[in-house]
């Protein structure tokens, strides 16, 4: 165990980021000759501005300044690689509300229109300082970059302070953004980088963010003040094919958030949530691509409605009525998320979010169940790893396997190697980790639970030439919110091993688990009480929808909710119908146990609970819900 300690804590070191060095050929004054910025507040200087930018850029770069006490009036500007766009301290860069004064000319108005969900304009219109497909980008200075807005929302332009898309290599830093009407900083599909040293205040409309990174890898958020956004404060996101990016950015090729690191920053909300977590792209085959991994919070101040929080369920995917309505819960992968030592104001609840291998200072836990253990949604997404491991398409090694995908850790002779899940389990409570695994040259490989809170762990060293079935019995020593469950090369020093199917059994099964597959809209409902805090619910009468779990043991109950608006539901038991339950009771009952299977033959078995859209004459209407399902082993 003292190998994975140690993996552990090198995983959470936080790398420095280095950005490249421009080769500095010119330091420009916009308002020296021959490109004569007035400087006035009053003309348009965007021209000005943008050709001194790409001068610099051509001569293979340098600074370009905005001198102080001017107030230099613009529309949108790019900024192009190896520049700094220096606003000077005590200079001001303005947004221009003529639309003749902008580049790219904007369109007017919060919304454009509500065929898109959340389709606002920000989204369409250039930012006031855009930078894209470049390399080695600095917006810095002292100064202030004030955003405006018209008489009326109708009028004003909406646009961002500063967006950047396919940018490698960029520093933001030390300018005050003021007044804004749309978004502060924006950085999609962005790579090495650091916004550092900002204040972010006034804001003069809604959906004001303070920084949103999106599918973007290797940046840091630190020492910046955002304070009092009214919307999301921080956002992280993956996305693919939003179909709001239709100008200056895009997510038709995804790619995956992580390494990312936000700290010691101030930020506020006056709604919403001081981070946001938002992780779409559900609909991309390849998972990892939409993966959010390696994300550090620490020592913020954190204040929102939601301190923390999750914009789960993905909107741009499923049909109606599911689309857009934050039921399906459909989310793309998380794992490795770490949040210590901040401070926060608001919920932390985070309870529809779905985080493998999650560290907090707060209540949330990892999930109490294993997520991909098929590998097929796809190779590693949810699986942590250490060194020499990973996943294969098994084409070529289908023999025996169930789908096209499984995981492995190889090369023990160049080190230690694991694959692993963070998960939450209860402690005195019997578990079984089981999986299929095969050894290519028959030399041993150590399958193991360790559990962080306590220091403790269980062990078990496996081999085989074929593909077997192997287990791991244990009882958990301490009820603890992250325990590392995986595969790893423990004290060998050479082999590799090969894993598929790998399934945590335990006493419960929550209404999240893989194991349960459910057919129609079962919407997730947070309730204090429920088992995880949380429950399934299908509404929708009229449509074809079931609750299906497969388990391994000797008897099954299904816990749910009865209340007085629950209907009634058909049951069977391997196919086999076996009675009709109602859910109906004048009192709310938690945890109640609408069905027992009573003993059955020990072995694997399918239960399922399919609504009838009927109920009893007191209901006010036919919910069904299905909470968890406890389990006999």
């Amino acid at each position: 165990m003292r190998r994975l300690l140690v993996s552990g804590l090198v995983a959470a070191v936080t790398a420095c980021l280095a950005l490249p060095a421009a080769a500095s050929a010119l330091d420009v004054d916009v308002t020296a000759a021959p490109y004569g910025a007035a400087g006035d507040g009053v003309t348009n200087d965007r021209a000005a501005i943008q050709s001194a930018i790409d001068d610099v850029s051509a001569a293979g770069g340098g600074k370009v300044t905005l001198p102080a006490p001017r107030t230099f009036l613009s529309g949108d500007v790019s900024v192009k690689s190896n520049v700094t766009l220096e606003i000077a301290g005590g200079a001001t860069l303005k947004m221009s509300q003529n639309q003749s004064h902008w580049a790219h000319r904007p369109v007017l108005g919060h919304m454009i229109d509500g065929t898109i969900e959340w389709n606002i304009a920000m989204y369409r219109n250039y930012p006031l300082i855009h930078s894209g497909n470049a390399r080695n980008v600095t917006v810095t200075g002292g100064g202030t970059i004030e955003m405006t807005r018209a008489l009326t929302d109708e009028t004003t332009i909406h646009a961002m302070g500063i967006g950047f898309h396919k940018v490698d290599g960029f520093r933001i830093s030390n300018l005050t953004m003021i007044g804004a009407s749309a978004s502060n900083v924006s950085l999609y599909t962005v790579d090495n980088g650091i916004v550092s040293g900002m204040t972010m205040r006034d804001d003069l409309d809604t959906n004001v963010e303070g920084v949103a990174i999106g599918n973007s890898q290797h940046v840091r958020v630190t020492g910046n003040t955002m304070d009092a956004t009214s919307d999301d404060t921080i956002v992280l996101w993956t996305q693919w094919n939003d179909p709001r990016g239709t100008t200056w950015w895009s997510t038709a090729v995804p790619e995956p958030i992580n390494d990312i690191e936000i700290d010691n920053n101030y930020a506020t909300s006056t709604c919403c949530k001081a981070i946001a977590l938002i992780p779409w792209g559900t609909a991309y085959g390849d998972q990892r691509q939409v993966e959010m991994s390696d994300v550090r919070v620490h020592d913020n101040t954190l204040a929102a409605t939601d301190a923390v929080g999750c914009w789960c369920d993905d909107p741009y995917t499923g049909e109606p009525p599911s689309r857009f309505t934050n039921q399906e819960q459909d989310q793309a992968p998380m794992k490795d998320l770490t949040f210590a030592r901040n401070r926060y104001t608001g919920s932390t609840a985070l309870t529809k979010a779905h985080i493998q291998n999650l560290v907090a200072d707060f209540a949330k836990t990892s999930p109490t169940f294993i997520r991909n253990g098929g590998f097929e949604r796809t190779g590693h997404a949810y699986w942590s790893r250490v060194s020499r491991a990973g996943q294969s398409d098994a084409a070529d090694y289908s023999v025996g396997q169930n789908g096209s995908w499984y995981g492995y850790i190889q090369y023990f002779d160049v080190g230690y190697t694991t694959l692993y899940q963070g998960v939450s389990l209860t402690g005195g409570q019997t578990y079984t980790l089981r999986a299929r695994i095969q050894t290519p040259d028959g030399s041993p490989a150590r399958m193991y639970v360790y559990d962080t809170c306590g220091g403790t762990g269980v062990t078990q060293n496996v081999s085989s030439l074929a593909w077997t079935d192997v287990s791991l019995r244990f009882t958990a020593a301490s009820s603890c919110g992250r325990y590392i469950v995986g595969f790893d090369s423990g004290t060998f020093t050479s082999g590799g091993l090969r894993v598929d199917d790998v399934l945590l059994e335990g006493p419960r099964i929550d209404n999240d688990d893989p194991v349960i597959s459910y057919e129609g809209l079962w919407y997730l409902y947070e309730r204090a009480g429920d088992h995880g805090g949380t429950e399934r619910m299908a509404t929708q009468a009229g449509t074809r929808s079931s609750a299906t779990v497969t388990f391994r043991g000797t008897r099954a109950r299904v816990l749910a909710v009865r209340g007085g608006d629950r209907g009634r539901a058909d049951v069977y038991l391997d196919g086999v119908y076996k009675t009709t339950i109602d859910q109906y009771s004048p009192t709310t009952d938690l945890q109640y146990v609408t069905y027992d299977t009573g003993t059955v033959a020990a072995g694997t078995h399918e239960l399922r609970v399919v609504p009838t859209w009927t109920k009893h004459p007191a209901s006010a209407n036919t919910v069904i819900s299905v909470d968890a399902v406890e389990v006999v082993r």
